[in-house]
């Protein structure tokens, strides 16, 4: 097996890239679960409303939006 000062910094390398694609892979899983998310909000109804219509629901979506764009700049500047 390989060693030495070459070796370690390949794996520090590789390790930092798939720590990078890691963290893409998470914002497009997050981001398209959001849209997905949405989506039912607007199709599923409680008491006659649409559930995306309550401002409960309408919050925390919008907070999970505010987390995945603020993640955005991270990862793309990584």
């Amino acid at each position: 097996l390989a060693s030495g000062p070459a070796v370690t910094s390949a794996a520090r390398h590789a390790t930092a890239w798939a720590a990078l694609a890691t963290a893409a892979q998470s914002l497009g899983v997050g981001l398209a679960l959001l849209d997905r998310t949405v989506a039912y909000a607007k199709q599923r109804t409680q008491f006659g409303s649409a559930i995306g219509a309550f401002q409960a629901v309408k919050h925390r979506l919008a907070d999970v939006l505010v987390r995945l764009e603020f993640a955005r700049p991270l990862v793309f500047g990584a």
